[in-house]
C-alpha cells in the first residue's frame, strides 16, 4: 500500500573548501527489524527518485543524486538497505557579494595612506585603524552564521591573508612615524632664559686634544648661548636612530603591496577552485 512519509534529516558537512565546497548527503533507508529472510528493499522501476522542476533552495544547487540498494551484516542477521545520495553544489555569489568583495575593498581602502603625506598623522592613523577594526567586524559577523568546527575553512584563508595586509598597512604606518619622529623643540624655562643672556656676550673657544681616544679624534667644545656642543673632525659618532629614507618605504609600500596581495589572491582562488572541483 504506498503512502507519504516527510523526513527532516541532517547532512555533516565537510566545511574545508567553503564556501565553494560541494556536499554529499545520504539518506538510507533499512529494515532494520526484518532481516533479508523476512524483507528485501529494492528500488521500484528505472527511475525511482524524481526531481521536482520547482525545488530551489537558497544556498545550494542541487547538481545530481543516485541511488543505490546494498546488504548489511550484523550479528542479529543480513538487513536490506536502500540508499540516496545528494550532491549540493554552494551558490558563490552571495559570498562573493557579501564577503569576498567588502573584503578586498577595505584591503584596497588601507592602502590609501600610503600615498598621504606622512606628516598627516591624523588622518593615517585614522584611516589605518579604522580599517583593522573594520576587517575584523566582517570576520567575526561572517564566522557567527557558520558552524563551530575547527576545519581551516578556505574563507579563513582568505581572511587571514587581508587581515595580514591591513594590520600590515598600519604597521607600515608605525615605522614611518618611527622613523620620522619630528623633533619638537623643548621650551627654555625663565631661569636658562636668564644664564642664556648672561652668557651671550660670553663665548669660548677650547681645543681639545684627545689622544685618549681610540679614533684620536680632534674635538672642539664650544660654549656658545648657554649650551655644550661637540664639533669633531674625526669620524662621527654612531647615531642611535638608523637614517632610512621614509619616503622610499611609502613609495616602495604603494607597489609592493597591491603586487604581492593580488598575486597571493590568483594563487588562492586558483588552488581552492581546481581543489573544491575535484573534491
Amino acid at each position: 500500500m504506498p503512502f507519504r512519509v516527510t523526513i527532516v534529516a541532517k547532512c555533516p558537512l565537510n566545511l574545508m573548501y567553503f564556501p565553494m565546497d560541494t556536499q554529499k548527503c545520504s539518506l538510507i533507508i533499512e529494515a532494520y527489524g526484518y532481516t533479508t529472510t523476512d524483507l528485501i528493499l529494492q528500488w521500484k522501476g528505472s527511475r525511482p527518485v524524481e526531481r521536482s522542476d520547482n525545488l530551489f533552495l537558497a544556498q545550494f544547487n542541487l547538481e545530481k543524486f543516485n541511488f543505490t540498494s546494498y546488504n548489511l551484516t550484523f550479528s542479529t542477521g543480513e538487513f536490506s538497505d536502500l540508499q540516496l545520495t545528494f550532491y549540493f553544489k554552494r551558490y558563490l555569489s552571495y559570498f562573493l557579494i557579501q564577503t569576498y568583495l567588502p573584503a578586498i575593498l577595505i584591503v584596497v581602502l588601507s592602502w590609501v595612506g600610503f600615498w598621504v603625506h606622512r606628516t598627516a598623522i591624523p588622518a593615517r592613523a585614522a584611516l589605518a585603524i579604522t580599517t583593522v577594526l573594520t576587517m575584523m567586524t566582517l570576520m567575526g559577523s561572517t564566522n557567527t552564521s557558520l558552524p563551530k568546527v575547527s576545519t581551516i575553512k578556505a574563507l579563513d584563508v582568505f581572511f587571514g591573508v587581508s587581515f595580514f595586509y591591513v594590520f600590515g598597512a598600519l604597521g607600515e604606518f608605525a615605522l614611518i612615524c618611527y622613523f620620522d619622529k619630528p623633533r619638537f623643540s623643548k621650551k627654555k624655562s625663565k631661569k636658562e632664559q636668564e644664564i642664556e643672556y648672561q652668557q651671550s656676550s660670553n663665548q669660548v673657544s677650547i681645543k681639545i686634544d684627545s689622544s685618549s681616544n681610540e679614533h684620536n679624534e680632534e674635538c672642539h667644545q664650544i660654549l656658545n648661548n648657554g649650551c655644550n656642543k661637540r664639533i669633531c673632525s674625526g669620524k662621527k659618532q654612531e647615531q642611535s636612530r638608523l637614517k632610512i629614507d621614509v619616503a622610499k618605504i611609502d613609495f616602495y609600500s604603494r607597489f609592493c603591496f597591491p603586487l604581492s596581495y593580488f598575486i597571493i589572491q590568483l594563487i588562492y582562488w586558483i588552488v581552492y577552485l581546481y581543489a573544491a572541483e575535484n573534491e
